[in-house]
């Protein structure tokens, strides 16, 4: 059916297939997500913006807190601080989480936005020491307004 010369190319194509390559080649490690080419993101600072209902807010509201958001990114970033990573609404608040290696360096990455911001009263931050899946992980209330 396949004669010699077929079975030995199959042979050897499945040789080539199945052999584990270049032993002498270190193995390669998947890359790890990195921010700013910073070491790994542990801590975070959850910034807590009070808005003027129990929902989400009124457009405008929720138009200012991109605004803000914008310049916190800015912030961050002119610092390498770390990242802000997105904002929820929603009870009452806007909630910006913002990640990066040393959360005392990025809430004064960002305090000085956040001061200078129209805040509502009860609007505050949370800087975590810490990964999330950390439950001892310490944790420290900035009031903002």
């Amino acid at each position: 059916m396949l004669g010699r010369v077929g079975t030995v190319l199959l042979l050897l194509t499945s040789l080539i297939a199945c052999s584990p390559g270049d032993e002498s080649a270190p193995p390669t490690k998947p890359a790890k997500k990195k921010v700013s080419g910073m070491k790994s993101p542990e801590h975070a600072v959850l910034v807590y913006l009070k808005l003027s209902d129990e929902k989400m807010g009124s457009e405008q509201e929720r138009n200012e807190c991109h605004a803000l958001e914008d310049r916190l990114e800015r912030s961050i970033k002119a610092k390498q601080a770390g990242e802000l990573d997105g904002d929820e609404f929603g009870e009452g608040f806007c909630t910006l989480y913002i990640y990066g290696p040393d959360a005392d360096a990025l809430f004064n990455a960002v305090e000085s936005d956040l001061r200078a911001a129209p805040l509502l009263a009860g609007s505050y931050a949370i800087k975590r020491y810490g990964p999330a899946t950390d439950p001892k992980a310490r944790e420290t209330k900035v009031v903002l307004r």
